[in-house]
């Protein structure tokens, strides 16, 4: 089980290890799905969140074997996910440490912080 840092809008999750290897990126959209659909409600007229749930699914396969779980992001897309595992994947749900608002930052920034937060205290 490896400590997991999740940084997630409503476009995209990237997972990176404590260590600060990158470990995927999930999109919410997939590139070859097609972007322009008409704004159509499905049968429940509930388009959106079953794109959400799709999402957020695929989220969640990509944190199957994660341990210690930090959740960052911009939006509210981060409490959405944590209310998603509490209905979903609670055992997933309670390996989240902590979740933290954080901008768009780049992949090398995103390393540093997991490593930050992952690091091992420091010996007396």
């Amino acid at each position: 089980m490896t400590a997991t840092l999740l940084w997630i809008d409503h476009k995209q999750a990237r997972l990176i290890s404590g260590e600060g290897a990158m470990l995927g990126t999930v999109l919410a959209t997939p590139p070859d799905e097609e972007e322009h659909r008409p704004n159509k409600p499905t049968a429940s007229g509930r388009r959106a969140e079953q794109t959400h749930d799709r999402f957020f699914g695929a989220v969640l396969e990509a944190l199957r074997g994660a341990g210690p779980l930090l959740l960052c992001g911009p939006s509210s897309a981060k409490i959405e996910f944590s209310k998603y595992l509490k209905r979903k994947a609670p055992r997933i749900e309670q390996e989240i440490i902590g979740i933290q608002t954080m901008d768009h930052p780049t992949k090398r920034q995103l390393a540093a912080f997991a490593r930050n937060c992952f690091a091992p205290p420091p010996k007396k």
